[in-house]
């Protein structure tokens, strides 16, 4: 009986104490402790917001729209597309290298080519000038010398000479006493006078009258081309015959046979 006689006196109470919820300030009033609560959330947010705005400043401007979602794709493309563009522009340089290589190298192969005709050319001009100074230089070889692998020579085999005299009479041929420029050169000589019954002993353009042991051409005045010792020379100041298909040094006063050659190359 005594509860429903304070029910009327509870239920304006209640109704004052919802009416009272829509106002924060009287709340608060109200409870002292969910005030107390409620300021330190609030303290806690705004140290939150000032932090988050603290560090949202320190970022680039490139990052400041990554906060967001969209601002993270957006960002992730536009880098993707300044890659994609990047590498579009390395791959045109690539390729122009590339294509100029390849032209130098077309270049270099037309060049060669036309080097190669053009020294194919000048090969066959070469062949004809030769030709032609063979036949001028044929016309003025005495009749007594005979062509002999290039060159030409002329063996005297029934008169004999010191080489003194031997290498006056060449000249007055006009030739010198010979030399040789290899042993093909001198296989063919002597099998000439070999053939036809010849003497074995020939006296030859080479000597060491200057300077001992240094052979010297008469004919070039160079140093032999082609030497071919029977035995090592041991005479000082000596001269060089041929005795069938060796070389000797001999006194220069003895006689003997002698070669001579029309040119003074060797």
């Amino acid at each position: 009986m005594l509860l429903l006689a304070y029910f009327p006196v509870l239920a304006i109470i209640i109704l004052q104490f919802q009416g009272s919820l829509a106002n924060s300030t009287e709340l608060c009033e109200l409870f002292p402790e969910i005030n107390f609560k409620l300021n330190r959330m609030h303290g806690e947010q705004q140290t939150i917001k000032t932090n988050l705005l603290a560090v949202q400043s320190a970022l680039p401007d490139s990052l400041k729209d990554m906060t967001t979602k969209e601002g993270f794709e957006r960002q992730l493309k536009d880098h993707e597309t300044a890659l994609l563009s990047k590498l579009e522009v390395k791959l045109l340089e690539v390729k122009k290298k590339l294509q100029d290589q390849n032209a130098a190298i077309l270049e270099s192969i037309e060049t060669r080519s036309e080097m190669k005709s053009q020294l194919k050319e000048l090969h066959k001009q070469i062949e004809r000038q030769q030709e032609i100074l063979f036949r001028i230089h044929a016309k003025n070889i005495p009749q007594k010398f005979q062509k002999f692998g290039s060159r030409y020579f002329y063996i005297e085999n029934s008169v004999l000479r010191n080489w003194h005299d031997a290498a006056s009479t060449c000249r007055r041929m006009g030739g010198y006493l010979a030399g040789f420029e290899n042993q093909e050169e001198l296989s063919a000589i002597i099998s000439h006078y070999k053939y036809y019954g010849i003497g074995h002993w020939f006296w030859t353009g080479i000597n060491d009258l200057a300077e001992d042991n240094k052979f010297m051409s008469m004919a070039s005045g160079k140093p032999a081309t082609f030497l071919k010792w029977k035995k090592e020379p041991t005479l000082g100041k000596a001269c060089v015959v041929l005795n069938d298909e060796h070389m000797v040094d001999k006194d220069c006063a003895h006689k003997y046979f002698f070669i001579c050659q029309h040119d003074n190359e060797i």
